[in-house]
């Protein structure tokens, strides 16, 4: 499991007709590779959640998403896990297959909302537009 985190004032996802959206928190490009098990999802969750990542009073990075109250974008998206190592063409080998990865990331999906009451979520295998206005910009990439 590979994701891309980065701090946002403002995120949404479009696709088709329906558009979600947040305020302050993180958006999350979530890959899904070959091997992750559901027991990941709890420790990326409790690693996003408590990440010191947001601003205290005086500009320090001191405050969690719980801190601040806010929210989480997570998005589907299996790139993240592609290497561009060797080539020109991205390797994404290591990602696990689509029906599985979809079953993956419905749970996943499932866990973060039943754990943490502000999560977003994308539609897993849309074409989506995402917009993301970074505040920072701070970007971590998390390997689990």
């Amino acid at each position: 499991m590979k994701a891309v985190i980065q701090r946002v004032s403002s995120a949404s996802v479009c696709f088709g007709q329906e558009t979600r959206s947040i305020m302050q928190g993180i958006t999350v490009l979530l890959a899904i590779e070959k091997g992750d098990t559901s027991g990941k999802n709890s420790r990326l969750l409790e690693k996003l959640i408590n990440l010191k990542i947001f601003n205290d009073q005086s500009g320090k990075m001191n405050n969690t998403l719980l801190d601040i109250n806010g929210s989480i974008l997570l998005i589907s998206n299996f790139t993240v896990c592609g290497s561009v190592a060797r080539g020109r063409r991205p390797d994404y080998s290591s990602a696990m297959p689509v029906k599985e990865a979809e079953a993956f990331f419905m749970q996943t999906e499932r866990f973060f909302s039943e754990n943490y009451s502000k999560t977003v979520c994308g539609k897993f295998q849309a074409i989506m537009q995402v917009n993301i206005n970074n505040d920072g910009p701070v970007t971590f990439i998390i390997s689990l």
